[in-house]
């Protein structure tokens, strides 16, 4: 969280910065998709910094095991079926093809 949320604010703010000059300075047609885009990019920095992090904070408080890929068992291919893995391409070649 602390390496995206700096990001996440500055990607915002760069946007918004942009979206400001366009619905300031520009034409009739610019400047209601410049508003909209503006709304767009506010609500979605701020879902980020006040919504998802919280969340995520409250999963991790919630299982503090680490990530979800490390909480799955790895179970070997031989361990498994009892056969030595084959890859695909030494399958195609054994099968005669190139």
């Amino acid at each position: 969280m602390n390496e995206t949320l700096p990001r996440t604010v500055l990607t915002g703010g760069t946007a918004l910065g942009m979206l400001a000059a366009l619905a300031i300075f520009g034409g009739e047609v610019v400047r209601p998709f410049a508003v909209i885009m503006f709304f767009g990019i506010f609500t979605g920095t701020f879902s980020s910094i006040f919504i998802a992090s919280p969340v995520l904070a409250a999963i991790h408080r919630r299982w503090p095991g680490g990530s979800a890929e490390s909480q799955v068992p790895v179970v070997k291919a031989t361990e498994a079926t009892g056969r030595t893995p084959v890859s695909p391409a030494s399958a195609s070649v054994a099968a005669g093809g190139r």
